[in-house]
Parts: C-alpha cells; sequence; structure tokens
C-alpha cells in the first residue's frame, strides 16, 4: 500500500513588487494555513517517509511548515526545480519514480497542475485551493505500477474545513 499526499502550496505572499515569482514566499495566511493543516496531518498520525516539493520558496516553506509539524527531519526534504509550473505528465513521472521503500510521500506543488492531475486521475474536484491535501491510496507495490492498479481518493482536506 502507498499513500501521497498532494498538497497546494500555502497562500503565497503578493506584498513585494519587483520580486520573481519562483522566489514569491508566504502571507500570514499562508503560514497560519500551512500550519493548520501540518496540525490536521499530524492529528491523524500520518507519517511521512519522504518530502519532496517543487523549489520555488512559497512551496518550500509549506513543505518544511507541515513536516515540522509532522516531526519529519526537515533537513531531508528533497527540492525539485522540475515541479515548478510542470505539467501533469512530468508530475506522473515524478511520483512514478519514487523509491519503492517509500509507502508514505508528501508531495508539494502548484496549481493548475494538482487540479489537472486530479482531473487526470478521473477525480471531480472544482477546486484545489491553497493549502489544500488530496490523500491518495494505491493498492500497490511499486510507484511504477501505481496507477494501474486500484487507487482511490482517501480524503480531500482543505482549511477552510477546519475554520
Amino acid at each position: 500500500m502507498k499513500r501521497l499526499f498532494l498538497m497546494r502550496h500555502a497562500k503565497s505572499d503578493w506584498s513585494e513588487k519587483n520580486i520573481i515569482d519562483f522566489e514569491r514566499g508566504l502571507n500570514k495566511r499562508g503560514f497560519n494555513d500551512a500550519l493548520l493543516m501540518g496540525k490536521i496531518l499530524k492529528h491523524k498520525n500520518v507519517n511521512y517517509d519522504y518530502i519532496l516539493s517543487s523549489a520555488a520558496i512559497r512551496a518550500q516553506l509549506t513543505a518544511q511548515i507541515v513536516g515540522a509539524v509532522c516531526q519529519y527531519d526537515i533537513d531531508k526534504i528533497e527540492y525539485s526545480k522540475k515541479l515548478y509550473l510542470c505539467e501533469v505528465n512530468e508530475l506522473l513521472s515524478t511520483i512514478k519514480n519514487l523509491p519503492n521503500d517509500v509507502n508514505s510521500v508528501l508531495l508539494t506543488n502548484h496549481n493548475p497542475t494538482c487540479e489537472e492531475f486530479m482531473y487526470y486521475l478521473g477525480f471531480s474536484i472544482e477546486k484545489f485551493p491553497t493549502s489544500a491535501v488530496a490523500i491518495l491510496k494505491f493498492q500497490t507495490q511499486t510507484w511504477k505500477e501505481a496507477f494501474q492498479n486500484n487507487f482511490f481518493l482517501e480524503e480531500f482536506l482543505y482549511p477552510k474545513l477546519f475554520k
């Protein structure tokens, strides 16, 4: 059994006008929502074997906050520039190439990729808000075969559900 926690980064900070998109951080609501979602996931006894994030600053910060709350060693988080505003096929390839000894993964990414990925998998999620987490369960031993076998959406969580 494999579990993927696909998370959209928390709300970004648009206050600085001269900063490039890749380097934009989080605003106050973003920090608070990432912290809230980390607490929700910790309450569900989530333990990650691996955390992978887009290398964009807002995604990194989101992964670090959630990872820290869930007691993951944030120095072990991996960051990928390829995930920054990637297409669905790149996200799919990244997931299929995860190490097979990893059973539980938090993957922090961006929209529209998160929404498009869920649509690609056949799940009708109208909107994938900031800090939302789609928890996908795969009945497989390998990530390469994850999308060939039975898989389902276990839960779809987002901050407004808990406010």
